[in-house]
């Protein structure tokens, strides 16, 4: 929190998410930006130098107490209130040039004065103020290399394992003419909880043209495979043509073990053309309250398409809750073993998951062509 006097009262800033965002790695290009440049503003014109910058360069201080001898002797006093000590420079010169420290953060320079024997005469208070910047050269200017920004976003803070996870990388053209842009994503998690065959969901590139202030996304669905954890989605903007890096953007989220489990009965076992799935989903509510949720359903046929993805909107019970449902089979599906999942949502989270297998079979189709014999290679019917 930072107060400082303003008019006739106080001006109070509180920077309580950004804190969390920042060490959950959530935190905004923008948000980085605003503080940035609010301490700046708050310390009254500090200089700000880039990482990339080996040495700083500051006026030698004037002495607060003493004389301001020949030889001065500087003390740094870090981001994290340790002292950190100079090499004597010569006064004289009217210019303390110091190692560019690690940490970034704010910085104070004080200091003694010497004589040429090396006897104190004077002393500077650790008042003169700068900064060390290690955020990218297209973030610390303030403004997008090319005119290039990203942003990423998730359908949830918390997933729980078997559940899907819906990423959006949003990637903005603020310039003044077409962008061909690389962009590279991965959750480094997920990706290691995988298994081999299924570990290229994880990671990926998409080649867009983005138009003049124009907007485009980049849509990522994953099965979250991670326990009691947290990972990332990761993506780097890359220019299409040369390969600079443009831009960078990550979306923290949480991955845990499921509050309640999901129980799925349907009734009946096996389902025919123009039949509907109907059944029910009973849980036990974890908040052991009343409250609003909502019961997503996935389903696949025998051959892996999709053919349920609904979501329908009710109200759990303190205890134990049955949400019936009801999802029309599509006109095409596979017949043989059908799987169906079902993600209950409560409170803006998925608290449990379920599963369970349901048979389909299709009406006979006749087939088309010469039925031959096998040796001969005459026909023997039509169909």
């Amino acid at each position: 929190m930072i107060s400082y006097s303003f008019g006739k009262g106080r001006v109070v800033l509180s920077t309580l998410y950004m804190d969390w965002a920042a060490g959950n790695h959530q935190n905004t290009l923008h948000e980085k930006l605003f503080f940035r440049d609010l301490m700046t503003f708050l310390l009254e014109d500090v200089p700000l130098f880039a990482a990339e910058e080996k040495t700083v360069r500051l006026p030698v201080p004037q002495a607060d107490s003493g004389t301001r001898g020949e030889i001065f002797v500087p003390l740094l006093i870090g981001p994290d209130g340790a002292e950190i000590r100079g090499e004597k420079e010569s006064s004289g010169a009217g210019e303390v040039i110091l190692t560019q420290a690690a940490q970034p953060g704010y910085y104070r320079l004080g200091g003694i004065f010497t004589d040429a024997e090396g006897k104190k005469v004077g002393e500077a208070f650790p008042a003169v103020r700068f900064a060390r910047s290690v955020l990218p050269p297209y973030i610390a200017g303030g403004e997008a290399a090319g005119g290039i920004n990203l942003a990423a976003a998730s359908d949830f803070e918390n997933y729980i394992r078997g559940a899907e996870g819906n990423f959006s990388i949003l990637v903005w053209n603020r310039g003044t003419s077409e962008k061909k842009v690389r962009v590279d994503w991965s959750f480094p998690h997920n990706h290691g909880a995988a298994d081999q065959a299924e570990k290229s969901r994880y990671s990926g590139s998409n080649s867009l043209n983005v138009q003049p202030g124009a907007r485009e996304s980049i849509e990522i669905t994953i099965p979250i495979v991670n326990r009691n954890g947290n990972d990332h989605l990761w993506a780097n903007a890359f220019d299409g043509d040369s390969g600079k890096q443009m831009a960078r953007v990550n979306k923290g989220f949480y991955t845990r073990e499921p509050s309640t489990e999901v129980l799925l009965s349907l009734e009946k076992e096996l389902f025919r053309e123009g039949d509907s799935i109907r059944g029910k989903a009973t849980f036990s509510n974890p908040f052991m309250t009343k409250t609003a949720g909502v019961l997503r359903l996935r389903a696949s046929d025998a051959a892996g398409n999709a053919i349920i993805d609904l979501e329908r909107d009710f109200e759990a019970e303190a205890g134990e809750t049955a949400v019936p449902f009801e999802a029309p089979l599509p006109a095409r599906v596979f017949s043989g073993s059908c799987s169906l999942q079902a993600f209950v949502i409560l409170k803006g989270t998925i608290a449990g998951s379920g599963g369970t297998q349901f048979g389909y079979m299709g009406e006979p189709a006749p087939l088309k062509g010469t039925l031959r014999d096998r040796m001969t290679g005459d026909g023997i019917a039509d169909g």
